[in-house]
């Protein structure tokens, strides 16, 4: 330092800074660790308010060439150093100190999975919780500091468990057992029948959801997360195809008038698809339809179980996909127009008349007739002109 510099460095020692001093102090090196150490244990001719304020000034204008770890912290904290310069120590590192910390960090995860030892481990930890402080108010950075918050603590676990390592070795080899025990499941599964991919897909999601963010199986989730995308298209586009497949059953059993195997494919979808309310009312109305045209009493007792259920999912307000029902048993018309309001007044009808007439079974059907007659719909023309006393 010149003549001039060593007096303006003098006058600091009993005053304010000048903007001289700033300026001189802006073209030296950042500060040193040993630099802030030998003026926070000076406390010979200063108090440690002065060499608090002075030291942060100097800071404030130098930087630091170091990111302050755990141990300084706590020896400058010993030795007089107060919050505000701790802070301003931490917030002012120098961009060469900052990328010589993230440049240590770099190898962690590797190391990790490498199988490191106690004071390697500590060391890391010790970086990460710098890193973590000096960096999460830089928003550039935020991605990697969430990554530190999330390595941090699997490095803090096997630290603890390094310190008593036949514990550590007994849970490690636990774990992988474990692991390797599902990661074999989605193996032995992935290409195989359509439900074997599904137990493959189940174990995958598994898999990452209790491994996803251990670094010490990282790269069998990273191999996980793209096949579980893969399998999971592949798997909806089976899932669509099979949707496709029992609608054309459905729809090519009615077209050939094979009603067992309208019933039975009206069964498959609903299976999947309990309130598609389009194939409850069909598969009613074609079971009272035989009934009536064929006294075909085969579908007698479906057709009432599936115009209960057509009941209950409209006065649910359950909607049509089209117009309440299909093919020639569809309840929507331009005469009438309230497709919900007719299907009622039809399934209703069709469990009155069965009850009245064929399960013998007089004052329920009279109710369900009278229900009937309550929603606009022409089944109230085929309740007026049955030929039985008048409903009361």
């Amino acid at each position: 330092m010149n003549f001039r510099s060593a007096s303006l460095f003098l006058i600091l020692i009993n005053a304010s800074f000048s903007v001289n001093a700033e300026q001189i102090f802006a073209q030296e090196k950042p500060l040193e660790i040993g630099y802030i150490f030998s003026k926070i244990n000076d406390k010979s001719e200063k108090s440690v308010d002065t060499i608090n304020a002075q030291l942060i000034n100097e800071t404030l204008i130098r930087k630091v060439d170091f990111v302050l770890d755990p141990m300084s912290e706590k020896l400058l904290r010993d030795a007089g150093a107060g919050d505000l310069l701790i802070g301003t120590i931490f917030d002012n590192a120098s961009e060469s100190a900052k990328t010589d910390i993230l440049e240590k960090l770099s190898g962690a995860e590797r190391c990790f999975k490498n199988g490191i030892g106690y004071d390697e481990t500590l060391k890391f930890i010790v970086l990460m919780k710098q890193a973590i402080r000096v960096f999460d108010k830089s928003p550039e950075l935020q991605d990697q500091v969430g990554y530190l918050k999330l390595m941090l603590p699997d490095f803090e676990k096997r630290l603890a468990a390094l310190e008593q390592p036949e514990n550590y070795k007994k849970d490690l080899e636990r774990q992988i057992n474990e692991n390797e025990k599902l990661y074999k499941i989605f193996i032995d599964n992935r290409r195989g029948t359509t439900e074997q991919k599904r137990i493959a897909l189940e174990a995958s999601k598994e898999y990452i959801k209790k491994y996803g963010h251990d670094a010490l199986f990282q790269p069998q989730v990273d191999y996980l997360e793209s096949a579980v995308a893969k399998i999971a298209s592949l798997f909806h586009q089976y899932r669509t195809d099979l949707k496709e497949r029992r609608y054309r059953y459905f729809n090519d059993s009615f077209v050939k008038n094979n009603i067992d195997d309208l019933f039975d494919a009206g069964a498959q979808i609903l299976e999947h698809e309990p309130e598609f309310l389009d194939v409850t009312l069909t598969l009613a109305s074609v079971g009272f339809d035989r009934f009536i045209k064929d006294s075909d009493r085969k579908y007698l007792t479906l057709s009432i179980q599936y115009a209960e259920k057509s009941i209950d999912l409209m006065e649910k307000n359950t909607k049509s996909r089209g117009n309440y029902g299909t093919f020639d048993f569809s309840y929507k018309s331009e005469k009438y127009p309230d497709g919900r309001a007719n299907a009622l007044g039809f399934m209703n009808y069709f469990i009155g008349y069965i009850k009245y007439f064929e399960l013998n079974e007089k004052e329920e059907g009279l109710e369900f007739f009278r229900k009937s007659l309550t929603y606009k719909s022409s089944a109230a023309d085929k309740i007026r002109k049955l030929d039985f006393f008048s409903i009361p």
